[in-house]
């Protein structure tokens, strides 16, 4: 029986190297904490997760409060299975109430163990693919006109296209082994820490910048039973 070892937590930074994103009533951020879970088991199947929240005044969650809730609960997971998610997750709710965006990366953890234990992917335990791509949008930080200006012109430039669309992208389930997604991800993190940390403009540039196919999970995360949302935005820009 497979089961929980040890739970490790790391804490990284991801500047922002064009100095901050901003949004309204005068928020901004340059460094973005997050927090990466690795979930050990007794076969030494390893199971990943990340969260990073945008801090406290964007929406209701905090980098700090990540570290300290898995604290809270961590402890009460040691032995346990981890591909019994509804398990897993009904302990951590009875040590710790509410605060699910603390509890996401052990679930994405979970769900990476999971997949590598039955030998599956994630996309087709949780339903199966649905279509042949995506489209995406890219977002620009807050700013003054010229320099929100600027940017769109340089990506423009380069050949983006205008309507490259948008997909709510909170999940993701990568083979980090593989080389399409390696060179995906090393122009995502030259995108994060040179020009944009914005999953919506710097990872569809970076599908796009390599011609990388994927497929998305069928539903939508907003009302997907067994994924965590925080809920909709309620700032103006």
């Amino acid at each position: 029986m497979i089961k929980i070892a040890s739970i490790e937590v790391y804490q990284i930074d991801l500047p922002i190297k064009e100095g901050r994103y901003s949004w309204s009533n005068d928020n901004s951020v340059s460094i973005f904490d997050s927090t990466v879970v690795k979930i050990i088991t007794n076969l030494d199947i390893i199971g990943l997760g990340e969260v990073c929240t945008l801090g406290p005044a964007y929406l209701p969650a905090y980098p700090e409060g990540v570290r300290a809730g898995i604290k809270k609960f961590g402890k009460a997971l040691l032995g346990l299975d981890p591909t019994e998610l509804t398990k897993i997750n009904s302990v951590m709710d009875a040590n710790l109430k509410g605060h699910n965006y603390v509890k996401s990366p052990i679930d994405m953890a979970c769900w990476d163990i999971l997949g590598k234990y039955t030998k599956q992917p994630i996309w087709k335990i949780l339903g199966g693919k649905f279509g042949k791509d995506v489209d995406l949008y890219r977002a620009i930080s807050q700013d003054r006109p010229s320099i929100m200006s600027k940017k769109v012109k340089k990506y423009k430039k380069e050949g983006f296209p205008e309507h490259f669309g948008h997909v709510i992208s909170g999940i993701m389930f990568r083979r980090h082994n593989e080389q399409d997604c390696i060179n995906v991800m090393k122009t995502w993190w030259e995108e994060i820490k040179y020009h944009s940390h914005l999953c919506q403009l710097s990872l569809g540039y970076s599908f796009w910048k390599n011609d990388f196919k994927w497929n998305w999970l069928p539903g939508d995360i907003r009302s997907f039973p067994d994924i965590v949302h925080q809920g909709p935005h309620t700032g103006k820009l």
